[in-house]
């Protein structure tokens, strides 16, 4: 995330989510770490499995003629004229309802 972090421009519409998911998989870790989950093993498999999931989804994004899914097409296509606070839940309404019901749907 760091390196995609890095990757974007200062006012790219899209950092907001990137830079709050970025602090949020820091703060699972250092609670992975200090055994603060009943299973730490299973959440860090978890965590990163899940952030793939959105960092295929930014790659498809930046990528000339590659597209993401709809979802993260609706929330990276939102532009740079919303608050980023707006950003953020786009981004996570993308995340956790369209890629975390394809990751555990059976």
């Amino acid at each position: 995330m760091s390196v995609a972090l890095a990757s974007l421009a200062p006012d790219d519409h899209r950092r907001p989510f990137l830079a709050t998911y970025a602090r949020t998989t820091r703060a699972v870790g250092e609670a992975v770490d200090d055994a603060r989950f009943e299973d730490p093993e299973w959440v860090d498999r978890w965590d990163v499995a899940f952030a793939e999931l959105y960092l295929e989804a930014l790659a498809a994004d930046t990528q000339d003629g590659a597209a993401p899914s709809r979802p993260w097409r609706i929330a990276f296509g939102a532009g740079p004229g919303l608050h980023p606070l707006q950003h953020v839940l786009l981004g996570i309404n993308a995340h956790v309802n369209y890629d975390c019901h394809r990751r555990c749907s059976p």
